[in-house]
């Protein structure tokens, strides 16, 4: 059921001229995760854009290049002599296709790096993605008036860990415990 509002709601969004962010770990765990075999194809039909970090899963590899598309282009062959040694001048050439971007480029990935496609664009592109730094605040509420919804939860300072910060001093990663019904 899940599945089937997900691909709803960005059928809606595309004819409205919205979009959804939809964010994995791996292309596999859409279907995987929904036990709906074919919901990323059905998925893939509506994204605007794909930011693929690096992946180890083969299948998601081969999916990705898939889905960024070949171009075509002529392979040359050349008839050699004498061991390889010669040329005879003879050969042939035929039209082949090869993936825009190939599945180990996404497999190669570092940390921090990531192919951007866009199909509007056309060609995909390697990039470095830089760390956006949040500060350390609050976030405002839409209507700070308006009475809260069950979706949100209060976070208290005892439940806030404390932010881990690497040899420099810069912090990593923040972490909150549950929050306690309001």
């Amino acid at each position: 059921m899940a599945a089937q509002r997900g691909v709803a709601i960005l059928q809606r969004g595309r004819s409205h001229g919205g979009q959804v962010i939809v964010i994995t770990q791996s292309a596999a765990d859409i279907d995987a995760l929904t036990q709906q075999p074919g919901l990323l194809a059905s998925l893939t039909d509506n994204f605007a854009g794909v930011v693929a970090h690096r992946q180890t899963s083969p299948e998601s590899r081969d999916w990705l290049a898939k889905l960024m598309g070949t171009r075509a282009l002529w392979q040359m062959t050349s008839q050699t002599g004498a061991h390889g040694h010669t040329h005879t001048g003879r050969g042939s050439a035929r039209r082949v296709r090869e993936f825009r971007i190939s599945s180990d480029t996404f497999g190669a990935l570092n940390r921090g790096e990531a192919v951007i496609y866009t199909p509007i664009a056309g060609e995909p592109m390697r990039a470095s993605i830089l760390p956006v730094h949040l500060p350390q605040a609050d976030p405002e509420r839409i209507d700070p008036a308006g009475p809260r919804t069950r979706c949100e939860i209060a976070v208290y300072p005892e439940q806030t860990l404390p932010t881990a910060a690497s040899s420099d001093g810069t912090p990593i990663a923040q972490r909150t415990g549950p929050g306690k019904s309001m």
